[in-house]
This record gives structure tokens, C-alpha cells and sequence, in this order.
């Protein structure tokens, strides 16, 4: 979906928002997920932990990316006077 955003298409780089959704899409079907069921010795699962930090920050800088790129060109809103 990040492809068919206004000026997503580089011949030379791809966009920051193609390269963290791309990067997010490479995490989650590289992720061992055996590893996420073992606990540790607290109980604690450390591996998905882990892994859901740094998928949270990736979705962060995703929304942050796009926000910044689509968005916050916007002029100041203006209100239309009634005659």
C-alpha cells in the first residue's frame, strides 16, 4: 500500500516510508516465533519482547514518516463566511 502513495516511486532509493513498512514486512515473516513462546527463568518472554519494542518503533517512525510527508503540508485551515 506504501507503493501507491503520491511519489513513492525512486528509480534510485526507495522513500523513508517504503524502506520502514518494507523493514516491518522482513521482520514479521523473518521472525522465529518458537523463539517467542520460551520464558525465561521470571516467566518473562524476552525474544518477543523484544521484537514487539522494535515493532512498535518501526510503526512509530512509520506514522511519523507518512505524517510528515502527506500531512503537515496542509496550509492553516480556513473558514468559509456565511453571507
Amino acid at each position: 500500500m506504501v507503493d501507491q502513495l503520491p511519489g513513492s516511486r525512486s528509480v534510485i532509493r526507495r522513500p523513508a516510508e517504503s524502506r520502514i513498512a518494507l523493514s516491518l514486512l522482513n521482520a514479521v515473516q523473518l521472525a522465529e516465533v518458537r523463539e517467542f513462546m520460551c520464558a525465561n527463568s521470571k516467566g518473562r518472554r524476552d525474544h518477543l519482547e523484544t521484537f514487539l519494542n522494535r515493532i512498535t518503533g518501526e510503526i512509530r517512525s512509520l506514522s511519523d514518516t507518512l505524517s510528515r510527508a502527506y500531512f503537515s503540508q496542509a496550509g492553516p485551515s480556513r473558514q468559509l463566511a456565511m453571507p
